[in-house]
């Protein structure tokens, strides 16, 4: 990886940042990535605007670390997150924020096999699944994929806590 970072000072509470670096995607290929912000000296949740900056305080309210919360994307017009919760040691996808759907995982299986989360819309003659997965680059770069599928019949087999396991039975499917 190459990276480079810049900072750029203002008055004694405020600086500015901007961040660049290569990194590589999951099939290897490079991929500029560019990343500025200003914000206060000490004030991690400065770097969200107004309604974002909200919902991050919420998260952390609800137990998530406060330097590990990230947006990493949006579904369905509400805010997808990741972050860290227990001291580290499980790492959360967070579907809309502080009343939306949570998965957790240790921090080592959730790098290595991401953190998956499915939620369902219509009924079952004319249901759609939706699939949030959240993945990690080898150098554990957050990245959402979004993956929807009509299906003809759903059946959840199990609800326990925040853990939710669902069987997608549908012919489109059966091929993959």
């Amino acid at each position: 990886m190459l990276s480079a970072s810049v900072t750029i000072e203002g008055d004694d509470t405020r600086f500015e940042s901007i961040e660049a670096a290569v990194v590589f995607s999951t099939s290897g290929e490079p991929v500029a990535q560019i990343h500025r912000f200003s914000h206060q000296t000490g004030d991690w949740l400065s770097q969200f605007p107004g309604d974002v900056r909200v919902q991050a305080e919420q998260l952390i309210e609800d137990g998530f670390d406060m330097h590990s919360v990230q947006v990493v994307g949006e579904f369905d017009g509400e805010l997808v997150w990741t972050a860290w919760r227990d001291g580290g040691r499980e790492r959360c996808l967070i579907v809309g924020g502080h009343n939306g759907g949570v998965a957790c995982a240790p921090m080592d299986e959730a790098d290595e096999s991401g953190l998956r989360f499915v939620t369902i819309t219509g009924d079952r003659t004319g249901a759609e699944a939706h699939v949030l997965t959240l993945h990690y680059t080898i150098w554990l770069w957050p990245y959402l994929t979004i993956e929807t599928r009509s299906a003809t019949g759903i059946t959840v087999e199990e609800q326990s806590g925040q853990i939710i396991d669902v069987e997608l039975s549908c012919p489109e499917c059966e091929a993959d």
